[in-house]
């Protein structure tokens, strides 16, 4: 807790955190997840979601976290959005995680998640697949599972960075193949089209939409919380970040200096639009789009 005492105790995001996103690495792997929530929460006058990230292959761990989530948030009126990772199906799944027998895991968690979840009003349940080319050629199947079980699914391009997951340093190729790239536009322009039932100016509409731009090598033209100073990413090594594309973003880091210090620098976000603007325009990444729209 001395970690989060170092972001919040000096006031700055009382009046000012509304989404809080927990993901890693694995976090359920922190025994004290739910404490650190209930502390945040403590601190935050104005939180309206907390998005929890699991790769769900400990399904003990994941179902019991998320339903002390689920006590936390309900408690406050907070919505709890629930993410977990499903790169295919099967086999599939099983190869981009590099473990045998994960898809049954991932399968089993994500039924013991949708029972506890499915009457809880202020929980939302979802998949999210990062799209690479070990399952681009397989997404139709991933989605036709994700209807069979009736849990929305939120696809993704897999991008590179360099904080957070740090998929640069990965020793496998993940990138989206050019022969891969005509199958996914006819892939996702269906999906554009399902969406339009809600209208073009739907986020998902326009989030499709945007993957088919970035597909076809287009500069990004969906909006971000980050690119306007409106966001942050705390690593676990107390780093902070206006994003979590690069480390060349470093602002400074929790254990040297107070939080209210490194993200009021004025020096530094005087300089974000420029410094940002190499990373932005072909910045895949689609977090917390409906908090930007917002």
């Amino acid at each position: 807790m001395e970690f989060l005492s170092k972001v919040f105790d000096d006031g700055s995001l009382v009046n000012d955190l509304e989404y809080l996103g927990v993901t890693g690495g694995e976090p359920t792997m922190l025994p004290d997840l739910p404490d650190m929530v209930s502390f945040i929460i403590g601190k935050s006058r104005i939180l309206k979601e907390i998005s929890f990230n699991t790769n769900g292959l400990l399904t003990d761990n994941v179902l019991g976290i998320v339903k002390s989530l689920i006590l936390i948030t309900k408690e406050r009126g907070i919505k709890l959005s629930v993410y977990v990772s499903l790169d295919g199906v099967g086999e599939i799944h099983d190869q981009v995680r590099g473990i045998t027998g994960f898809f049954k895991k991932t399968s089993r968690t994500i039924k013991g998640l949708k029972e506890i979840t499915e009457n809880e009003k202020t929980v939302e349940l979802s998949l999210n697949s990062v799209v690479n080319a070990l399952n681009a050629d397989h997404v139709l199947e991933t989605f036709k599972f994700a209807k069979s079980i009736e849990v929305p699914i939120n696809f993704s391009l897999v991008m590179r960075t360099t904080t957070c997951i740090n998929s640069a340093n990965s020793e496998v190729d993940f990138e989206i193949l050019p022969k891969q790239t005509h199958k996914l536009i006819k892939f996702f322009s269906k999906m554009k089209m399902i969406s339009r039932v809600n209208g073009e100016s739907s986020l998902e509409y326009n989030y499709y939409k945007h993957v088919i731009g970035m597909l076809n090598n287009e500069p990004r033209q969906l909006v971000c919380p980050f690119a306007d100073g409106d966001g942050c990413l705390i690593d676990p090594f107390g780093n902070v970040y206006p994003c979590g594309v690069s480390n060349e973003l470093f602002m400074g880091n929790l254990f040297e200096m107070p939080f209210k210090k490194i993200w009021f620098n004025d020096d530094f976000h005087n300089s974000l639009p420029t410094r940002l603007r190499k990373f932005c325009v072909d910045c895949e990444s689609n977090c917390f789009i409906h908090a930007a729209k917002a």
